[in-house]
Formats: C-alpha cells, structure tokens, sequence
C-alpha cells in the first residue's frame, strides 16, 4: 500500500486506531498491519535502517543517508510515546558511515554498529562502534572494531543469553579472496579474535543474527552457493563452540534473493525479511516465518510489493509486541526509509505475578493469608472484557472479572487462605482468558515462584517439628512491649501476632513430631 503524501502521525494514533488502513497477513502468526509511513520524508538517498526500543520506551531509527553529491553518513530519529523528533546526525567523520545496526544490553547500555571507509587505502572497510549508558544523552568516541586491509562491512549485533555482545559480519580479508562470515565477541571487558564463520569459494554476504528463546544461536546470510543469490542460514547449539552445516532457507531459481534480517518475537515465531526482484526488474521485500523454531518454515510471501524499489528490511518488536519494520524505498523518486506496524487486535496477557509477604516464602498453614497480584494488560486496539484467576498449582484461588481499554494495564490481588491445604510446595501462577479472535495465547498464564505451606512449629523449615524448633523459639524470644526488639523474627512468630512467646510454643507442642 502507498502513501501519496507525506503523512505525520504518531504511534499512539496508531494504537488507538484512529488513522489506520489495514490489512491481514495470512502466513504464521497473523498480525494486522497497518499502512506505510514515511519517516525520513526527506530530498536524499535514505537507505539501510536498524531500530530498537531502549528501556526507557523511546524508540529510535539509525538510517544511513547522503545528501546530494556527498558522502553517508549515519542519522537517527527517536519517537517519545508522541512523535518522532527530527533527523539527528550521529556520524560526522567525512569519509563514508552506513549499514548501522543498534541493541540496548541489559545493563541499559545501547550499542552502535557501523560500517566506514576512513582509514583507507581505498577499498578498504572497517566496523566501528559506539555507545551510550544514558539512554542516547550521550556517546563515546568512535571505537575501531576490525582491522584489516580490504573491506569488512554490513554488522549485525546482539546480547547473548550469556551476556555477551556478539557482532558478525562479512569480509574479504582471508585466503579466498571473497566475501566470509565473520564474528566477534565482546565478554563484559575485552573484544575477542575475529573468528572465521564460512570457508567458502562462493560469496557469502549481509548476515544477520539472532538468540532464540531455546538458546540456540542462528545466522542468516546471503550466499551465491547456488548461482542465484538465496538465503542460507547455520546455527550453534553451545554458544559458538561448533556449528551446524549451512542450510538453505530460500530457494527461488533467476532471483537475487538478499539482504536478511531476522527476529524471534515473544510468541516465540521467528520471522526472516529479505529483499527478492522475483516480479522482474524491481525488488520488493519478502518474508517467511517459523512457529517451531525453524522446524519448518511457511512459503515465502511479499511484504511489500509496490513496482518501486524496496531495499534492506529491518525488523522489530516494542515492548506493546506490535511489530515494526522498516525499509528504503523508491516509491517518492529518491530512497526513503518506510515503516510499517503490526499488532494483534485482540491479545490480552498476565504480565506479572507477585506475591505478599515474599517470593519462595514459607507459610504456616491456617496462620496466614497469602497475598497474590495478578498483573494484566490489553495489547490489542479494542476494549476487551475478560476473567483474571489465581491458582496454587492446578487448583483455582480465585477468579475476578477484568475490562481494559487498548494500551490499559491493572493489577488484580487473590487472598489464599491457607487453612486447611496440605503441607508442600505449590506454583503461584495467574491467568487472563482469552478473548474473541484473539491471536497469541502464549502470554494468557505465568507462573512465578515457589509458597511452601508447612505445619505451625516448624520454624526452622526443616518439615519435622521437634526440640531444634523449641530452641530457635526460645533465642528469639519476645513477650512484647515494652522489652524491645531484642530477638524478634518475623518467622518465628509462629500465630504473627507480634509477639514470640509461650502462644508459639504452644503450637510446636500441638504439632510435636508432625512431619512432612
């Protein structure tokens, strides 16, 4: 779908559905996307986009661009919750800066990725980085990543399980004299050596890597393995201690099938975007998707199709699990960067399940009331109405009815009463039904953590009430006021009325040498 004029709208319209022209994708995990906008709006070439959402909910756009007649270098924009600022330039050196790609760590640090020709001698290419621990308010200086004398080019990044940056890359630096996969990996201080991915005689070029959910690692990357251009991808297993063989993930004869980005969302669907001229002349963007990790793929399938040039996709999921992705194209007479949104309509989750007094807590049973909240939101661009429940294990605690407006979020509390239950250990979980036509069911149920129900008297958690727990007793003991503190524990009170006295003792000789 195309735009005819440079629209200005924010995302938060776009939640709300109010200047939305949508429409349905078939394959995998359907999603309703929205129409293409235009965020560079601009007269230069715009190409090659990257974009993240750092923890503060901003959403940022790294792009390369040149003016007319100069060199690239690499701009961003950042959306705050209401509009998107204006263009930002983020490299000045004059010599060329493009094909950026950005994460935020978890320890909030954002990283930056580029590929540049200033250290010469023509031809030769390299990876730099920078990086900022306040959210954008600030950088570091431009900090060299390869070293070599041709060219290392097209960086793609991201945070292991582990905690570790890896960046992987291609360059024709080796024996072969063609363009290899190769990587990096950042440990917390140090950078690594650069490790060599693919030996090949063939041109392997653009990858893009991802972690998936089961900790496996996945590089996608474009190969002439075959004659055409296809997608290839391999994958490890052990943190890139081996690597599996490479398999081909797009297989269509007298097409140029490149440019991959690839990403695993929280539904656990791997998708993969890439650009094909299968239409003739024109290349449009295509993608495909896996709902088990990459057991099997759907068909490929047009993203964008428009009879113009569309380049270099790029992919991401903001912290509401709408889908954004982002391309160059041709369509206005010069390259822009166009962008596009994806969400479910309907899709409601539990988000957090919290406990009062603690989480792992040891309760007497009968002696106290355990808290539990139930954090819920609506995902979806409708007003859904829906049961919220609380369970211990398999049995219900409670169920409360819940009505969220788009975007709306609330916190729902179950008093479980502990008389009565059996001693043992018991899984905390909430749960939101789901709704009419609702797509991603993954998120409905969360457990979290472990209440341990056991008998009054046992104060030293050791499941037998006996003489030690008589001694634990009798060093905190506390009649009350006005004697102060002294040995005062909130465990030991075994009846929780403030005072550790001869009540508590009571209850460890009604339940001496009760065990479980």
């Amino acid at each position: 779908m195309r735009l005819k004029n440079h629209v200005s709208i924010t995302l938060q319209a776009f939640i709300l559905l109010t200047l939305i022209i949508s429409f349905s994708v078939p394959q995998g995990r359907a999603l309703t996307w929205s129409t293409d906008y235009n965020l560079s709006n601009d007269a230069p070439i715009d190409m090659s986009s990257t974009t993240l959402q750092t923890s503060d909910g901003k959403i940022w756009v790294f792009w390369q661009l040149m003016e007319t007649g100069s060199t690239f270098d690499i701009y961003y924009k950042v959306y705050n919750g209401t509009a998107w600022s204006i263009a930002t330039q983020f490299t000045t050196n004059p010599a060329n800066d493009g094909n950026p790609t950005a994460i935020q760590a978890r320890d909030g640090k954002i990283w930056v990725f580029w590929t540049t020709d200033r250290d010469g001698p023509p031809g030769n290419w390299e990876i730099y980085y920078k990086t900022s621990s306040n959210n954008g308010a600030s950088w570091s200086v431009d900090t060299r990543l390869t070293n070599s004398l041709r060219h290392d080019k097209r960086p793609s990044a991201m945070q292991a399980a582990d905690g570790r940056i890896w960046v992987v890359w291609y360059s024709d630096d080796n024996p072969n004299n063609t363009d290899e996969l190769y990587y990096n990996i950042f440990d917390g201080t140090w950078w690594g050596l650069d490790t060599m991915l693919t030996y090949n005689t063939w041109r392997d070029g653009e990858p893009s890597i991802i972690q998936t959910k089961d900790g496996k690692i996945w590089v996608f990357w474009t190969s002439s393995k075959t004659g055409d251009q296809e997608i290839f991808y391999k994958t490890s297993t052990n943190n890139g201690v081996s690597w599996s063989t490479e398999t081909q993930l797009v297989n269509y004869k007298n097409s140029e099938d490149v440019n991959p980005a690839a990403i695993q969302t929280r539904d656990t669907t791997m998708w993969v975007f890439w650009q094909a001229d299968r239409s003739g002349s024109d290349f449009n963007i295509y993608y495909k998707t896996s709902s088990n990790n990459g057991v099997s793929w759907t068909s490929d399938a047009m993203f964008v199709g428009t009879g113009d040039e569309e380049w270099m996709p790029s992919e991401c999921q903001l912290e509401n699990k709408t889908m954004m992705v982002t391309w160059s194209s041709s369509i206005y007479g010069d390259f822009e960067i166009l962008y596009r949104l994806g969400y479910n309509p309907h899709d409601v989750g539990v988000t957090k399940v919290a406990y009062s007094p603690v989480v792992n807590y040891w309760v007497y049973a009968g002696f106290q009331n355990f808290q539990v909240n139930v954090t819920v939101r609506n995902y979806g661009v409708y007003a859904e109405t829906f049961t919220v429940s609380a369970k211990y294990n398999s049995t219900m605690m409670g169920s409360q009815p819940a009505t969220l407006s788009p975007s709306a979020v609330t916190n729902l509390t179950f008093t479980w009463n502990t008389a009565g239950i059996p001693y043992g250990h018991y899984v905390i979980s909430g749960s939101a039904s789901a709704v009419a036509s609702e797509g991603d069911l993954t998120d409905n149920s969360l457990s979290d953590g472990v209440v341990t129900v056991t008998m009054p008297g046992d104060v030293n958690f050791d499941r037998i009430v006996n003489v030690l727990d008589v001694g634990v007793v009798s060093a905190h003991w506390y009649p009350g006021p006005p004697l102060g503190a002294l040995g005062y524990d909130e465990f030991v009170d075994i009846n929780k009325d403030g005072s550790i006295d001869l009540i508590d003792v009571g209850l460890i000789s009604a339940h001496y040498s009760e065990s479980w």
